[in-house]
C-alpha cells in the first residue's frame, strides 16, 4: 500500500537523556516498518527534540575510544551514547535535532540513500532559509582534512548537509530498515568550537573554520520555537504536506522504553540492524 504523504506526524519532544532519545528515533522507526509489513499506509513522522544534558553521539561504526576522549566526557559529566545511524561523533549542546522517519518510496524513492538525503536537505535549507540563513546543500563529499573522516562530524560536510559559506551547520545521517528510514541530525544553536574539540578529540581552530552555528549565520539567536515553525514550514513547502500533531502511540513508547533499556546495558544488541549511512 502506498504511505500517505500529504499528512506528516509531528512529534515535539521536551529534554530526554541520550538513550532515550536515540531509542525513540529506532523504535518509531521500528514500527514503521511492522506497519508497511501489515499493508497499512503510516505518515511519514517529523520529531523535532533535545537532550537533557550535554551529551556525545557517535556513529553506530567508530570504535567509542576513536571517536571521543573518553576520559574528557567522563571529568566534565557528559554522557555517550551510540546512534542507530552512521556518521561520526557529534556532541549535542544547545541545539535543535531532528528525526525523519519515512518509508522509502514515492517522494523518498528512486536512488535510496541519495535521493531521500537530498529531498530533505531541501527541506531542512528551505526552513533555515525563512530564518534568514544564507545556506546551500552540499552537492560534493568535501573533507576538511585526512584526520576529518575519522574525527569530529561538523569537521567537514558531506553531500546534501547543509552549509553557509562553505562551513558546516547542520550534520545528518541515515539508517535504512525494511522498506522505510530514519534520518536524525544536529542543529546548533551556538556552536562551541573549543569544548567540542576537547571532548572529540579534534582540532578546535579547524572547527572554527569548517563549522558554524545558526545564531552565529543569523547574526542574533533564534528561539527554539522559531527554529521548529520555521523548519515546519520549509517541510511544507518542499514535500507538500500539512502537520498533525501527534505524540508517540502505546506501541511505539513501549518499543522505545525496551530499545533504551537494551541501548544502555548491551549496545551491540542495540546497534545490530540495516545497513547505514
Amino acid at each position: 500500500m502506498t504511505a500517505d504523504e500529504t499528512t506528516w506526524r509531528l512529534i515535539l519532544d521536551g529534554p530526554r537523556d541520550g538513550a532515550a532519545n536515540m531509542a525513540i528515533d529506532r523504535a518509531l522507526l521500528d514500527v514503521m516498518e511492522g506497519r508497511l509489513l501489515e499493508g497499512d499506509a503510516p505518515h511519514p513522522i517529523l520529531r523535532l527534540y533535545a537532550w537533557d544534558l550535554p551529551t556525545v553521539s557517535t556513529g553506530r561504526h567508530q570504535p567509542l575510544d576513536e571517536a571521543c576522549d573518553l576520559e574528557a566526557c567522563r571529568e566534565e559529566g557528559i554522557p555517550v551514547v551510540q546512534r542507530p545511524t552512521g556518521g561520526r561523533a557529534v556532541l549535542h549542546e544547545d541545539e535543535v535535532t531532528y528525526a525523519v522517519v519515512a518509508p522509502a518510496e514515492g517522494r523518498f524513492g528512486g536512488a535510496g540513500v541519495t535521493a531521500a538525503s537530498a529531498v530533505l536537505a531541501e527541506a531542512l535549507a528551505r526552513g533555515l532559509g525563512l530564518l534568514g540563513a544564507d545556506v546551500a546543500s552540499v552537492r560534493g563529499t568535501p573533507v576538511a582534512s585526512a584526520r576529518a573522516a575519522r574525527e569530529a562530524c561538523f569537521l567537514s560536510a558531506s553531500r546534501s548537509e547543509i552549509v553557509v559559506s562553505g562551513r558546516k551547520l547542520c550534520g545528518s545521517a541515515q539508517f535504512r530498515g525494511r522498506g522505510a528510514f530514519l534520518q536524525h541530525g544536529a542543529l546548533p544553536i551556538v556552536f562551541d568550537a573549543e569544548r567540542q574539540a576537547r571532548l572529540l578529540r579534534s582540532d578546535a581552530q579547524l572547527l572554527k573554520r569548517h563549522a558554524i552555528g545558526l545564531a552565529e549565520a543569523l547574526g542574533r539567536r533564534p528561539s527554539v520555537d522559531e527554529v521548529h515553525d520555521a523548519l515546519r514550514s520549509g517541510f511544507e513547502e518542499v514535500t507538500a504536506c500539512g502537520f498533525e500533531r501527534v505524540g508517540l502511540s502505546r506501541e511505539e513508547s513501549s518499543r522505545a522504553e525496551q530499545l533504551a533499556v537494551t541501548l544502555r546495558s548491551e549496545p551491540a544488541r542495540f546497534l545490530a540492524g540495516a545497513a547505514s549511512r
